[in-house]
């Protein structure tokens, strides 16, 4: 693969990594809190509920943002990438 395509390559999946980042994050599982009251709980144990619920949330929003920084860094690759392509091209051109 030329470094051509390679640096689009690296800023497709940087795209894709970002757009499922947003998914992730606006997954309608997310508003499930809103609904959590204690009213809802049938259970013994409704606190316990909200707490898993509570650290469920911050992982995918840790996940979301991981992907994010995989994209960053994804984008910065095709960039390096690119600047070598043309530095070579003043060198040898």
């Amino acid at each position: 693969m030329s470094p051509t395509a390679r640096a689009a390559q690296l800023r497709r999946r940087a795209q894709h990594l970002r757009t499922l980042a947003s998914e992730m994050e606006s997954t309608p599982a997310l508003s499930l809190g809103q609904h959590a009251g204690e009213e809802t709980w049938c259970g013994s144990r409704p606190e316990l509920c909200r707490s898993a619920l509570k650290a469920n949330h911050q992982r995918l929003h840790a996940s979301a943002d991981s992907l994010r920084e995989q994209a960053y860094l994804f984008v910065r690759h095709a960039n390096e990438i690119e600047i070598e392509v043309r530095r070579a091209l003043a060198i040898g051109g």
